[in-house]
């Protein structure tokens, strides 16, 4: 896919998460935001960008695609840190259970 297409498929994946989440379809001029999501493709690469995307629909956040084209680099980081804070609370889970079980 060339970046028009994928930049394309992003708004594609914007409006659906949006309908999923408010349960209709946003007012949004494609055009305008193609020209945002290939500058976010381009920084971050297409299947990040869609993670991110992804990930911004779970945020609280007022959702507009201005928006998540002003913080991407955020969610990123954000992101992340979600990520190792899971694996850190996994362990934990899992290193409290291991105790319990020898406690019994």
């Amino acid at each position: 896919m060339n970046r028009n297409q994928q930049a394309q498929a992003l708004i594609t994946l914007y409006v659906n998460q949006y309908e999923k989440v408010y349960g209709h379809k946003p007012t949004i001029n494609r055009y305008r935001i193609k020209w945002g999501m290939i500058d976010v493709i381009e920084s971050v690469g297409y299947e990040k960008a869609r993670v991110l995307l992804e990930y911004y629909f779970t945020c609280t956040a007022t959702h507009t695609p201005e928006n998540f084209m002003y913080t991407f680099d955020n969610l990123e980081a954000m992101l992340l840190e979600s990520r190792a804070d899971e694996e850190r609370r996994r362990r934990l889970r899992e290193e409290t259970r291991r105790r319990m079980s020898e406690l019994e």
